[in-house]
C-alpha cells in the first residue's frame, strides 16, 4: 500500500502545482475602449419569489448605461408569488418577462427561449439568486471581445453563514478554482451558468449539437463543449476580475445539498469525455484513500505511512492552492473549515458516488429530476 500512496500523493501534488500554476499565469484581460457590443442578460427563474426583488435591485443598481443592456426573465411555470414580485416600475433598463407554454419546461428550455427573444449580441446568464456588484455588467461589457471571445468563463462565491454552509462554500471555492485553472491552461472542462457571457449567433449556430437535452441541469457546462469542440480550446477564456465575482445562496440543509451533488454526478457519463470521467474517478479515490488507509492501518496493525503521506500532500498543496484563490475572492476567512472539510469530504463524496450509481430520482424546485 505504500507504494500505491506515493502515487496518488505524488499524482494528486502534480495536478494541483498546474492548477496552483495556470491560475498564477492568468492575467486580467485588457480593456476594449471601443466597444460597441450591447448585453442581453437571461436569467431562468422558478419559484423565486424570495430573491427576484432582491436581484432586481441589483440590476437596477448596474454602473452600465441603461441603453448598453436589456434583462430577460424567462418563468419556468413557477407555482409561488415570483412573478407577483416582479415590479417593472420605475426602474432604469429594459426588462422582459418571458413565460415557458406547457411544452417546454427546465432551465435549458428556459435559456434557449431567452436568447431567442434576445436583441443584443453579447449573452450574459445568471441565476435569480445571486448578488451582482455595480461594475458587473460595466466590466464584461469593456472585456468580452467578440471577435476572439466565444465564451467568457467567470467567478461565483458561495456565502456561507452556518458551519454546513461554510464548509460548503470552502468546497465550492475548491471547484472554483480550478474552473479557473484549466480555462487558463486551455483545458476548459466546467463553467457555473450563473455567470456566464458568450455571444448569441454562436449559441444559435451550435445549439443543435449541445449534449444532455434530457437532463435537467448541465445547460452550461455541454454549451462550453460545443463552443470549445467548433472553435477550439483558445476560444474560452476566463474574466479574473473583482467587479465580475458573484455571490450566490448555499443550500441550507443537509439533504438537498446531497440531493444537489447527486443531480451534477449524474451528468458526468452523458458528457461521454473521459478527462472529465478520470479526473472525477482520480479524485474520488485520493479522497477515499485516507480513511481507508487509516481503517486498514488500525485492523491490521500495519503501517500508517501511506496514510500520512496523501494526508500530506492534500494539506499541503490544497491549502497553498484555495488560499492562493481565496485572497481573490477575499474569503480567506473559509480556510478555518479546512480540515473540516478535508474529514467530511470522504464521507459525502462515497454517499454522493453510491447514489448516482444506483440512480436515486431525487426532486428539484418541485420536479422529479
Amino acid at each position: 500500500m505504500i507504494y500505491i500512496s506515493i502515487f496518488l500523493a505524488a499524482a494528486y501534488a502534480m495536478f494541483i502545482l498546474f492548477c496552483f500554476v495556470s491560475w498564477i499565469k492568468l492575467k486580467e484581460k485588457p480593456i476594449l475602449h471601443n466597444s460597441g457590443n450591447k448585453i442581453s442578460v437571461v436569467i431562468a427563474i422558478r419559484n423565486e419569489e424570495e430573491n427576484i426583488s432582491t436581484l432586481i435591485k441589483s440590476l437596477d443598481s448596474q454602473s452600465l448605461s441603461s441603453n448598453l443592456f436589456e434583462v430577460i426573465i424567462v418563468n419556468d411555470h413557477s407555482e409561488d408569488a415570483t412573478l407577483e414580485k416582479i415590479n417593472v416600475a420605475g426602474l432604469s433598463f429594459q426588462l422582459k418577462t418571458i413565460e415557458l407554454d406547457e411544452t417546454e419546461s427546465g432551465k435549458k428550455h428556459a435559456i434557449h427561449k431567452g436568447v431567442l427573444h434576445a436583441q443584443y449580441n453579447i449573452i450574459v446568464t445568471t441565476d435569480a439568486d445571486c448578488i451582482h456588484s455595480v461594475k458587473w455588467l460595466d466590466t464584461i461589457h469593456q472585456r468580452f471581445n467578440a471577435s476572439t471571445n466565444k465564451m467568457l468563463v467567470m467567478p461565483v462565491k458561495l456565502a456561507g453563514k452556518t458551519f454546513l454552509e461554510n464548509c460548503q462554500a470552502l468546497e465550492f471555492m475548491g471547484l472554483q478554482a480550478i474552473t479557473a485553472s484549466l480555462v487558463s491552461a486551455n483545458y476548459p472542462i466546467m463553467c457555473n451558468g450563473a455567470n456566464l457571457a458568450f455571444l448569441k449567433q454562436d449559441y444559435l449556430e451550435v445549439f443543435d449539437g449541445v449534449g444532455g437535452k434530457n437532463l435537467s441541469s448541465g445547460d452550461d457546462t455541454f454549451l462550453l463543449f460545443a463552443l470549445k469542440e467548433k472553435y477550439g480550446s483558445k476560444a474560452v477564456s476566463y474574466l479574473k476580475n473583482n467587479n465580475v465575482l458573484i455571490t450566490t445562496q448555499p443550500i441550507s440543509n443537509l439533504k438537498t445539498f446531497i440531493e444537489q451533488r447527486v443531480r451534477w454526478a449524474k451528468k458526468t457519463p452523458v458528457y461521454k469525455k473521459p478527462v472529465i470521467t478520470l479526473l472525477g474517478i482520480f479524485l474520488l479515490v485520493v479522497n477515499i484513500f485516507l480513511p481507508f488507509s487509516l481503517l486498514v492501518c488500525l485492523i491490521t496493525g500495519g503501517s500508517i505511512f501511506p496514510f500520512y503521506i496523501v494526508l500530506f500532500a492534500k494539506c499541503v498543496f490544497d491549502f497553498i492552492y484555495l488560499f492562493s484563490f481565496s485572497t481573490f475572492t477575499k474569503q480567506e476567512g473559509l480556510l478555518q473549515y479546512f480540515f473540516y472539510v478535508l474529514i467530511l469530504n470522504p464521507v459525502y463524496l462515497s454517499v454522493v458516488f453510491i447514489l448516482s450509481v444506483l440512480g436515486k430520482h431525487i426532486k428539484w424546485k418541485n420536479r422529479e429530476v
